[in-house]
């Protein structure tokens, strides 16, 4: 009790020091300069637009606070002396944060992307008001700026110009998932989501080379109104024509076919002399592997977490799909994919796929000890894991686990079994890359993008009370969104035996 007394004073010493620096918070503040003290956002108009999101748009902030009032990091600055040469000064500065002196220029670079910010999100009449008021008797300078959003802008009708019949059904075909309606906002930032999801279709039919900036709008504005005509348009592929890159309006945007695909399992870049040269290359179905010295892993395996297909159209969604079936290895250690281009076979256009892979450690252990002091009971444990992350050369992971935890215990025990705490316990499992239930078909394993466990423990206990044994057995399976925001976990079976 009394160390915790201790405690308490010498925090609230060190406290009411730094406490007292906020009075001297304008010590580092030279001559002629101010401190930003305070800066406030008041906005006047559409009710959608809040203070905390125009805070990002800030060019300059006061000193943070803790607790909402007090800058304890300016306090910690301002207990160092002015003389830098010191270490101690030094020192004290790096745990700080020096004091935020007021600039005009910021404050006007502020307020410019304040408007900006407005503009694009459709409030084109938004103006942006700076009051500056200095504190009587201080170095210090509190900024409001007082925002006058005005009305917004809103979208009153889309119309397309998409000159490719192809890429217009596409586009279109699947008007309902569109983010951009009548009615909207005019905001720049929506206009650019809509061209990224669009510019995602076509590269999950085929266009490889279409990227968003072909996709342009034109809005229409009439005067004295808020409503926005707005076009959005498809533009040509660029071709070098006399030394310029050029859109062409007689092209059309090509779509890419799967032609061969290729696993350098050996980190080297994936490129067509590798391929030609490395006599070391397995042919395994739709896929060439081209190994280096060690064959760790069945081209089976790479194979059946491939969703790229020769023959097939390109899809951007089937490389994503292979990246995170191929992740979900533990033998592997990197990834890369990298599509190259072939020219045109019987009027189509080609691309060649070279995955790139680099081993992981096949083999670890682990050790770990830990003491244990429980009222003068002394205890240890020590524990081990081994793991085997290529079985059978098909990313199988084996792990095995090991534990012994030891207590003793003082004192009469007359009536009880044991006169202290004893544990050995084990457990093995091995996952599986993939789905496997019995019957299964091939396709269906494929589809499934689902690890498989299959685990046994074993854990024997002597206590004072009792000695017991615990056995189990679990059947899993686990798997997770493409983004790994969220894993899933179902139990198919779990045994405990006691």
């Amino acid at each position: 009790m009394c160390k915790f007394t201790h405690f308490i004073v010498a925090f609230l010493s060190v406290a009411c020091v730094l406490l007292m620096s906020g009075c001297s918070s304008t010590r580092h503040v030279p001559q002629g300069s101010y401190l930003l003290d305070k800066v406030k956002i008041d906005i006047e108009g559409d009710k959608e637009v809040t203070g905390d999101e125009l805070d990002n748009y800030l060019k300059q902030s006061p000193n943070h606070k803790v607790l909402g009032f007090w800058k304890l990091q300016l306090g910690t600055y301002n207990l160092s002396g002015k003389d830098s040469t010191k270490w101690y000064n030094r020192w004290v500065r790096r745990m700080g944060q020096p004091p935020v002196i007021y600039s005009q220029s910021l404050t006007d670079a502020s307020a410019r992307q304040l408007r900006q910010a407005l503009v694009n999100r459709g409030y084109l009449e938004a103006r942006i008001d700076v009051d500056t008021i200095i504190q009587t008797g201080k170095k210090k300078i509190d900024v409001t700026y007082n925002v006058f959003t005005g009305e917004p802008r809103r979208i009153s009708s889309i119309a397309y110009e998409i000159p490719d019949t192809l890429i217009e059904r596409i586009v279109l075909e699947d008007s309902a998932l569109f983010t951009l309606r009548p009615g909207n906002r005019f905001d720049r930032d929506m206009l650019d989501t809509e061209r990224t999801l669009i510019t995602q279709r076509l590269r999950n039919h085929g266009y490889y080379s279409f990227n968003k900036e072909y996709i342009t709008f034109y809005a229409d504005t009439a005067e004295f109104s808020k409503e926005v005509y707005l076009t959005l348009n498809v533009m040509p592929p660029r071709t070098l024509h006399g030394g310029k890159i050029v859109a062409d309006s007689l092209s059309r945007h090509q779509q890419y076919y799967i032609n061969k695909i290729y696993f350098v399992t050996n980190g080297s870049s994936p490129t067509a002399n590798t391929v030609q040269t490395d006599a070391d290359t397995v042919i395994y179905h739709d896929i060439e592997v081209i190994y280096g010295k060690d064959r760790y892993i069945n081209p089976g395996i790479l194979q059946q977490k491939c969703y790229l297909t020769p023959g097939k159209i390109y899809r951007a969604a089937d490389v994503d799909r292979t990246y995170e079936a191929l992740a979900r290895l533990g033998i592997l250690k990197t990834i890369n994919i990298e599509l190259v281009p072939v020219g045109d076979i019987d009027g189509k256009r080609w691309l060649n796929a070279y995955i790139q892979l680099s081993r992981n450690k096949k083999q670890s252990i682990t050790f770990d000890v830990e003491g244990t002091n429980s009222e003068g009971d002394l205890g240890f444990g020590i524990g081990a894991t081994y793991q085997h992350r290529n079985l059978a050369k098909s990313s199988q992971l084996l792990t095995a686990r090991l534990r012994v935890n030891y207590e003793s215990l003082s004192g009469s025990f007359n009536g009880l079994i044991n006169d202290r705490y004893t544990e050995y316990a084990g457990e093995v499992g091995i996952t599986f890359p993939k789905f496997e239930f019995p019957f299964a078909s091939q396709r269906l394993r494929e589809r499934l993008n689902v690890s498989t466990e299959f685990a046994l423990s074993f854990n024997y206990q002597e206590r004072p009370e009792y000695t017991r044994i615990i056995a189990g057995a679990a059947w899993k399976y686990k798997w997770g969104n493409r983004s790994n925001t969220r894993r899933h976990y179902f139990d198919l079976i779990d045994i405990n035996y006691v």
